[in-house]
């Protein structure tokens, strides 16, 4: 038997509204015409000017909340921001490839990586992290997708970050006081999951709904990673998502309806005890695998119901 000991840093299951942050947004690369090399220059230069106000906040939010120690972490990123081999070699390529300047950005990001990782200076080669940082708050501020401020829910409630990363930069900006959890695995079947407050928060609902729809994530987790959606609605409102999901479970008086492809409002194609719900996701996930790249999903779908209908 093997006894770890060690310092809890979870309470539990965290349930509440999802804040979600995307550092690795996409990005589309494409050549600026000639007429307009100038302007995108521009773009950068302002992208620049914000990351070094929102560094500059950050630094000292941080300072004040757990001191200089701390707050000094990110004196680095504020230097990078003016280093030429950043942000004059991104204006080069803009100037003379004609580059979008997230492209740019992005191309002297990685070209700088590369010089870091070959460093023989440790503390090079451990600044790799705060470059990525530099270069993902520079690409969100080229879409506008950055802030300074105090990253909060936008009703002020406690809430829990979904999010593909959280540098050390925008976990700064986080307000943990008002944070009940986190999500920061891509494959995590939860982030395909829409479920509202359901009983006793919401009048409408007859059912706590996210209590359920934790074994419905697990259940349906081979179907959530494979792309599909999956909504939990405590009522045929569909308030926490309006448009269709994949499939949908909605509530009343403790069993679930499920539709495909349709909203809550839809009719229902069977009904479910929770139990029975997280079974018939399961065997529809052990269907659809054994399916394939089905070319009529829907069709697929509904055939698996048939089949574990009938049985």
């Amino acid at each position: 038997m093997i006894s770890v000991k060690g310092l809890g840093v979870s309470p539990g299951v965290a349930r509440g509204e999802a804040l979600v942050l995307r550092q690795r947004a996409r990005h589309r690369y494409y050549l600026v015409p000639a007429g307009a090399v100038d302007r995108e220059v521009a773009r950068l230069v302002t992208a620049r000017d914000r990351g070094r106000g929102q560094l500059e906040e950050i630094t000292q939010r941080i300072a004040t909340l757990a001191g200089a120690a701390p707050a000094s972490l990110f004196e680095a990123q504020l230097l990078m921001l003016d280093d030429p081999m950043l942000l004059q070699r991104a204006s080069d390529l803009i100037r003379a490839r004609r580059q979008n300047a997230e492209w740019a950005v992005q191309q002297a990001g990685d070209e700088l990586a590369e010089m870091f990782n070959q460093a023989d200076d440790p503390y090079l080669r451990e600044r790799k992290g705060d470059l990525q940082d530099v270069i993902g708050r520079l690409r969100m501020n080229l879409t506008g997708e950055a802030g300074q401020n105090a990253l909060v829910s936008p009703t002020g409630a406690p809430c829990i970050i979904v999010a593909d990363d959280l540098p050390p930069s925008v976990a700064a900006q986080i307000e943990w006081t008002r944070t009940l959890g986190f999500i920061t695995d891509p494959a995590d079947p939860r982030r395909a999951v829409a479920a509202c407050p359901g009983a006793p928060a919401c009048a409408n609902g007859s059912t706590a709904v996210r209590t359920d729809a934790d074994a419905f994530a697990a259940a349906a987790s081979t179907l959530l990673q494979d792309g599909m959606s999956l909504h939990v609605s405590g009522c045929s409102k569909g308030c926490a998502r309006r448009q269709p999901a994949s499939l949908t479970l909605v509530a009343e008086a403790g069993r679930y309806g499920l539709v495909v492809n349709g909203p809550a409002s839809a009719a229902a194609c069977g009904r479910f005890t929770p139990q029975q719900a997280a079974e018939t996701l399961a065997r529809l996930a052990s269907a659809m695998t054994k399916a394939g790249d089905a070319p009529d999903r829907e069709a697929a779908i509904a055939a698996a119901l048939k089949e574990i209908q009938a049985a």
